[in-house]
């Protein structure tokens, strides 16, 4: 437990207030993934997904919801195939657990999504990018590989030379 004593004074919270942020402009960012969790849809109790927040430096956070367990097919595939671009990005070929993917640097392209029914707009991430030299990259396919060129026949003694 760690103690705090700390008061409480309204006048200090400034833009921190319920319902008050700031969006990430449209770009692409540098980030840390610092929390993955499961969580269960609130519309559909049969469907979950992965919710994954990304502290993007200088800007705050951005979440990203992945629907993978969907009973729409479209959404879960939708979703596999972003999941997919984040383990090609970070540089793993397969994700045990959320907690492989805790603390792992990605270039994160972020969008804003308008708002609706009521709702402000917000960030919506849009891809994964690996960030330069963090991830290995999967080994290219070997090249296509000319014949090579056949050794000269050999030569006999040239016709001037005596045997």
């Amino acid at each position: 437990m760690v103690a705090l004593n700390f008061d409480i004074d309204e006048s200090n919270a400034g833009a921190a207030q319920a319902g008050s942020y700031s969006l990430i402009p449209e770009g692409e960012y540098r980030g840390d993934i610092v929390d993955a969790q499961v969580k269960q849809s609130k519309t559909n109790a049969a469907n979950s997904y992965l919710e994954l927040q990304i502290k993007i430096e200088g800007h705050g956070s951005v979440w990203d919801r992945l629907n993978i367990w969907n009973s729409n097919p479209k959404a879960a595939q939708i979703a596999k195939e972003q999941l997919t671009r984040l383990g090609m990005a970070i540089g793993v070929r397969r994700i045990g657990d959320t907690d492989e993917l805790i603390a792992k640097p990605v270039r994160v392209h972020v969008g804003i999504e308008a708002g609706s029914n009521g709702y402000s707009d917000k960030n919506k991430v849009i891809g994964y990018m690996p960030v330069a030299g963090s991830a290995p990259r999967a080994a290219a396919p070997a090249a296509a590989q000319a014949p090579a060129a056949p050794a000269p026949a050999s030569v006999g003694a040239p016709p001037w030379a005596s045997a």
